[in-house]
């Protein structure tokens, strides 16, 4: 069960130990580990290591300050910070300045090129998550020109280096036939692969091939059904809205219309495009029959 806690800084000069605590303090608090979440606190903390001069602390704190930030000014503020830890050659930092661009938050629209800047100098620091990011903008084309052949080389080696995300993009080039021919064997090795870490798209994928019957000499649905499960209940809103599906259909699982439609409104809820047309397809579809049931109900009995 998490406290409250009661925090007062320590005037004067802190250790480099102490000023560790205290970002990890102020991490714990961020994300209510142990303690019940206060990010206004936890962004003190930062703040006072940052004025300590920890850079680890001006990473925390230009972080959290993106993040709680509601104007333009503030965005600036966490920026300028947020560089000074990167100038100090902190990659965590970098790659914060490049979700800034890539996300838009300093404008309201993306800045791809300063992202893919940020990520890159985060990379060429050996950053997995750096680099991971920086080979999706090649493999997207924003930004830059696209290059899958890159993207596919970097997402090879930090499979090699057992980065959780990459080995669904290798799967995914292999399922699409992109840059290399198309091998669905491969495709699910790979898949395989990334979920044997509980990543969530990676299970989903696996459940689409099964389902479609992909590199396999038939369809196993019920298969399919069960890793979209695994990646519903890890939170990927495809896993909950592929089981929406086969809960209609009834395709690896006993057709449930009350159940899918539980599903379609969770991943609907989660802004999934496709559960939102499937619901309100649904409702639309079961509307005649609410209506002529309403109706019936509503007529007098027959006198004999």
């Amino acid at each position: 069960m998490s406290k409250e806690i009661t925090i007062e800084l320590k005037d004067g000069k802190l250790t480099p130990d102490e000023l560790e605590e205290l970002c990890s303090l102020g991490f714990n608090l961020e994300n209510g580990i142990l303690y019940e979440q206060d990010k206004q606190k936890a962004l003190e903390l930062y703040k006072h290591a940052y004025d300590q001069g920890s850079m680890k602390g001006a990473n925390n704190f230009g972080y959290l300050l993106s993040v709680l930030g509601t104007t333009r000014e503030s965005t600036l503020v966490a920026l300028s910070i947020l560089e000074k830890s990167a100038n100090a050659g902190n990659p965590v930092a970098m790659i914060n300045i490049g979700n800034i661009y890539e996300y838009g938050q300093l404008d309201g629209k993306p800045d791809y090129k300063k992202a893919l800047m940020w990520y890159h100098r985060a990379a060429l620091l050996g950053d997995n998550t750096g680099l991971f990011d920086y080979a999706n903008l090649l493999h997207s084309g924003r930004g830059t020109r696209r290059d899958r052949e890159t993207a596919l080389m970097i997402f090879r080696k930090l499979t090699e280096r057992g980065f959780k995300a990459a080995p669904f993009y290798v799967g995914l080039y292999y399922e699409k036939g992109w840059v290399v021919e198309k091998d669905y064997q491969t495709a699910m090795r790979f898949y395989q692969l990334g979920a044997s870490a509980n990543d969530p798209f990676c299970y989903n994928q696996l459940g689409r091939m099964y389902s479609l019957g992909l590199g396999l000499p038939r369809k196993e649905e019920s298969m399919g059904f069960f890793y979209y499960e695994q990646a519903a209940k890890l939170g990927d809103v495809m896993g909950i809205s592929n089981m929406a599906h086969a809960y209609e259909s009834g395709q690896g699982v006993e057709q449930d219309i009350t159940k899918a439609i539980e599903l379609y409104q969770e991943a609907a809820e989660l802004g999934e495009e496709n559960a939102i047309k499937s619901l309100a397809r649904i409702r639309a579809e079961l509307m005649p029959q609410e209506n002529t049931e309403k109706a019936v109900s509503k007529k007098s009995p027959k006198e004999n």
